[in-house]
């Protein structure tokens, strides 16, 4: 599972290099196999935004969350004076997971079971 974005690029030139696939972030398909048992699953594209990540499928409210007075941020380095990282958002999304509406990440969870449903019918085939 990578988010669909420059970050998740790294890893999708890596197998693309070594499983001669030809997998795009543009690309709208989620599940792409690589090899028997082993997926690739990128982060769904929202409307036309066609580069995402995990946090994306969260509702907004918790994506501009306040904690401590400082927003969310994404990206790898940010003044952390004004600012809290992934790592911060996963812990406030798992100790107020039962009143976050977490639906938007059906589409991902999907995309996950696809993988799982494929690999075991490649597995259970004659």
């Amino acid at each position: 599972l990578i988010d669909n974005d420059s970050g998740g690029s790294d890893v999708i030139n890596m197998v693309n290099g070594i499983f001669k696939t030809s997998i795009k972030i543009a690309d709208p398909v989620m599940t792409h196999k690589i090899t028997n048992h082993l997926y690739l699953v990128k982060t769904n594209h929202i409307g036309s935004k066609t580069e995402t990540c995990i946090e994306d499928m969260l509702p907004a409210s918790v994506r501009n969350v306040k904690l401590n007075g400082k927003t969310f941020s994404s990206e790898k380095k940010f003044d952390s004076t004004k600012h809290f990282g992934k790592v911060a958002l996963a812990h406030y999304v798992q100790a107020n997971a039962p009143a976050i509406d977490l639906t938007g990440m059906d589409i991902l969870l999907q995309g996950l079971n696809d993988a799982v449903a494929t690999a075991q019918l490649t597995s259970n085939a004659p």
